[in-house]
């Protein structure tokens, strides 16, 4: 027996007689056979051994489906995906356009008209249409994420730019060159070296606060709550923090100000000027409170992201200034690409150059359709005129001085609505194969055997 225990101590790790053993362990159904069961009545009395076969762990992965574009038919599902998110998202743009109804699984429905907010929601059922959906997304949250509007327009430029190098692949032409009670966030200090002891400092002054710092003997595992500062507000995105102070530490805040001001009388250089009054501008600074009010929840959801567009188009017109708006800009965009096209060598860059052209009128027909009105007839009479700042007001159906009339875009948001869009078109139109999961059939339910109800009686 001693030999056959032995063995067992090799499989069985010195388990304890009696327990199950549920280790994965794998072993021929011989040798589970052998050792069984096991008679110990040398030891004094009978222990069972009692070993579970296992079966080995199996990594399995999910079948595919493989698309190819010999045909364009792959092409061709991409974008009907893509038309389907754009014909959806463009009937929200211009002054003129109209609201979306978004079905919520709890609570009542979203009516808005926020193009970000309409193609976050859409999902195909048809698999490589979702995907080509999903391609044009990108363009639109990378829009919203840089400049905080102009989404639609990016989903709409894509749109173009995708249609016309399409036309242009079934002309023969090469293209593929082309969880806790206490809410807690842990942040970055801002700045670096000495500059970042200070924005600390300007911040502690702000909360009412203490900086923990070595230097003057305080560490993080003995601090207590008496460090801890106060503030109306704390908004925290992925690329800032604004803290709204309370009021209460205002005196202090006074003092630090009038201190970084004798820093600037005493700075020689322009740039550490500047950064003193950067920091001046952030602790004086005044933060504004927009207050909204509809009738109903639906209402006042709607009304806040058209808010909060205005108010993301406000921020970008103040990083890069602002053109004329209305898709004229783009329009008259197309107008430079010619001269730009004399300069290219390559055949298949001024095939190029001729899709981007025809591409950048699609806003402005969209803004004017969206109106009731031919957006090509539109598109030919602001051509008509060379005054850059004439164009179409969709609003009022006039045409008009349109930067005096206060219709304008943000240039940042123009500039991130043509580079997304082209990124997203020079991807889908240089892909050749989709591939999808293969969706696995639901199992059926199966009934309870005794139970009769419901057929036949």
């Amino acid at each position: 027996m001693a030999s056959t225990f032995a063995g067992l101590s090799s499989v069985g790790s010195l388990a304890a007689p009696g327990r199950v053993l549920d280790d994965k362990i794998t072993v021929s159904s011989s040798r589970l056979s052998s050792l069984a069961s096991i008679s110990a009545s040398s030891l004094g009395r009978r222990k069972n051994v009692v070993l579970r076969k296992t079966r080995p762990s199996q990594i399995t992965a999910a079948a595919k489906d493989l698309y190819f574009n010999k045909d364009g038919s792959a092409i061709k599902r991409l974008q009907v995906g893509v038309n389907k998110l754009a014909d959806l998202v463009g009937v929200t743009l211009g002054p003129k356009g109209r609201n979306v109804v978004l079905e919520s699984k709890y609570g009542a429905p979203k009516i808005v008209n926020d193009g970000v907010t309409v193609a976050r929601e859409v999902e195909l059922e048809d698999p490589v249409e979702n995907i080509g959906a999903k391609l044009v997304r990108q363009a639109a949250a990378k829009t919203n994420d840089l400049a905080g509007d102009g989404t639609t327009t990016s989903v709409v430029l894509a749109q173009g730019l995708i249609a016309e190098g399409v036309k242009v692949c079934r002309s023969c032409l090469v293209v593929n060159k082309l969880r806790g009670a206490l809410k807690v966030a842990a942040l970055k200090a801002p700045g670096f070296g000495e500059r970042k002891s200070q924005y600390l400092d300007d911040i502690a002054t702000l909360t009412g606060g203490t900086v923990i710092r070595e230097e003057v003997g305080l560490t993080l595992d003995k601090a207590d709550k008496e460090v801890l500062g106060h503030a109306a507000k704390v908004v925290l995105s992925k690329d800032s923090t604004t803290i709204v102070g309370d009021g209460s530490t205002q005196d202090a805040i006074n003092k630090r100000v009038s201190q970084i001001k004798n820093l600037i009388e005493a700075a020689d250089q322009d740039y550490e000027k500047e950064k003193l009054n950067e920091r001046i501008a952030k602790l004086s600074g005044g933060v504004a409170v927009i207050q909204v009010g509809a009738q109903t929840e639906t209402e006042l959801k709607e009304k806040k992201l058209r808010v909060e567009d205005a108010l993301n188009a406000t921020k970008a017109a103040v990083e890069e200034g602002i053109v004329v708006g209305g898709g004229c800009t783009l329009l008259r965009l197309a107008s430079k690409v010619d001269a730009i096209k004399e300069t290219l060598e390559n055949e298949e860059e001024k095939v190029g150059a001729d899709i981007v052209k025809r591409a950048l009128s699609y806003p402005l027909k969209l803004i004017a359709k969206n109106a009731g009105v031919n957006g090509s007839v539109v598109s030919e009479k602001v051509l008509s005129s060379d005054n850059p700042k004439y164009g179409y007001n969709a609003a009022t159906g006039q045409y008009e001085d349109l930067m005096a009339a206060g219709i304008i875009d943000p240039t940042k948001v123009v500039r991130c609505c043509l580079e997304h869009a082209s990124s997203v078109a020079k991807t889908f139109l240089m892909s050749d194969c989709v591939v999808v999961e293969i969706k696995e059939p639901e199992p059926v339910p199966v009934g309870t055997p005794m139970d009769n109800s419901g057929y036949g009686y």
